[in-house]
């Protein structure tokens, strides 16, 4: 049997308040196939957002070890780590971070730029990204000028630039109305379906959880099948 994408194997985290040790996680075990849809549910507070960002690398465990690709990316230090999200991962939150002083293409390729490519590259794969999401018409406006469905849309194609393996999405359609949510997790789904990408959501969307292949619940910082 070939070794999953990602394991998590007997995770825990604690933070320090003071005096007082918060464990949020305890021992948490999980594997990620390549390609899988994955919805994290739980009670706000219960660890799926620490979760996310220990998977991504964004935080180390208290122990435990993270595996991504056979690699235990808890041991990596800040810059391999950020090597490897730069590479592999996107990101989509609840807030979609756009600069309101750009385009919706400057601000979808700004990655790119970011990481060294042309300006000619960068806006074409940006172009390219904005229309596999449906805003190939929406291109040279300001971000400012689009709807709530359409920021999340460009934050999705601003996640997809660098053509990552993973994409992970904390509360992506928290923001938005029932209608426009359902659209945006449709996009996704297809995304995962059409590119092989494998897809982590972490959501309080029921309907958004159920349509992903795998699911699981945070309950009191231990990991259950939903």
């Amino acid at each position: 049997m070939s070794e999953p994408l990602i394991r998590l194997a007997h995770v825990t985290k604690r933070f320090v308040q003071g005096e007082e040790t918060i464990t949020v996680l305890r021992e948490v075990c999980l594997d990620i196939e390549a390609g899988a849809s994955v919805a994290i549910v739980g009670a706000s507070g219960s660890g799926k957002s620490t979760l996310l960002h220990l998977v991504a690398g964004l935080d180390t465990p208290s122990s435990g070890r993270i595996l991504f690709q056979g690699r235990d990316i808890s041991q990596l230090d800040e810059m391999e780590r950020a090597r490897m999200r730069g590479a592999c991962m996107g990101f989509v939150f609840q807030f979609h971070h756009l600069l309101p002083e750009f385009t919706t293409l400057e601000n979808v390729a700004m990655p790119a730029l970011i990481a060294g490519a042309s300006s000619a590259q960068a806006m074409a794969r940006a172009r390219e990204c904005l229309e596999d999401v449906g805003l190939g018409h929406r291109l040279h406006h300001r971000v400012t000028t689009l709807s709530g469905g359409e920021r999340q849309r460009a934050a999705i194609a601003r996640a997809l630039l660098q053509r990552p393996q993973i994409l992970l999405a904390d509360e992506p359609t928290g923001n938005l109305d029932a209608r426009t949510g359902e659209s945006i997790h449709e996009l996704m789904l297809r995304l995962n379906a059409q590119h092989g990408m494998t897809l982590i959501v972490v959501t309080h969307n029921a309907q958004l959880a159920a349509s992903m292949r795998t699911r699981w619940e945070l309950r009191a910082g231990e990991l259950y099948a939903a």
